[in-house]
């Protein structure tokens, strides 16, 4: 399983991204002469709060919801996105977007298989995992054919991830979870902070304020 974590260290990408342009806005009473206002929205029904079950640490996949890790809840971004799907013979497909780069914004986004074992996500990465995966920079999704020179890099920097068992276990503590990752058996510091949202809610891969504000 890819995180954003295992993505950084080993493809030494550190987050860093240009200041965003600024934004030009009008005045309130511009707005408010340009259209009449808007109709209150209805009031959306708050989530009811994910049940941890250290022994089933995929429960909440059955209601829909994804992991979002270094979430900024405020902003509704995430360092990585993982969605997995029941293949209905005790393992899952491990979709996952990771942001590799922040300069440009780069998300690579895999496909790979994992078990749950002993209360961990475990699964190993393959180098056809991210060759066959897809990439998006700037916002835009590139075109297999411009994707795979770059892809290749990326799956030639990875190597040394390919054959490896690795898993992740999490603890809780209040609303974020720990995610705790292992090498084959060995502790992958460091720990993520992780957050299980709706798809609907908007939550998406992008370098956080963090990142932008230490960009040089």
């Amino acid at each position: 399983m890819l995180t954003a974590a295992l993505a950084i260290a080993f493809l030494n990408a550190p987050l860093r991204t240009k200041p965003l342009a600024t934004v030009h806005t009008t005045t309130a009473a511009a707005a408010h002469k340009a259209k009449p206002a808007a109709p209150a929205k209805k009031a959306k029904k708050p989530a009811a709060p994910v049940v941890f079950d250290p022994a089933n640490p995929l429960g909440p996949v059955a209601s829909g919801l994804v992991q979002c890790y270094a979430p900024d809840v405020a902003k509704k971004t995430c360092a990585s996105l993982s969605e997995y799907r029941d293949n209905g013979d005790g393992s899952y497909a491990n979709i996952a977007s990771v942001l590799i780069s922040a300069t440009p914004p780069a998300v690579l986004k895999t496909i790979t298989p994992v078990k749950v074992v002993d209360g961990a996500i475990c699964g190993q990465i393959r180098q056809e995992d991210i060759t066959a995966g897809t990439l998006t920079i700037n916002g835009s999704l590139y075109a297999a054919d411009a994707a795979a020179p770059i892809l290749a890099k990326v799956a030639t920097g990875m190597s040394s991830l390919y054959g490896h068992d690795i898993c992740t276990s999490y603890s809780q503590d209040g609303k974020v979870l720990t995610a705790k990752v292992t090498f084959d058996g060995n502790p992958h510091p460091p720990d993520n902070a992780v957050v299980w949202v709706d798809p609907a809610d908007g939550y998406k891969v992008a370098p956080s304020d963090e990142d932008k504000g230490s960009s040089h």
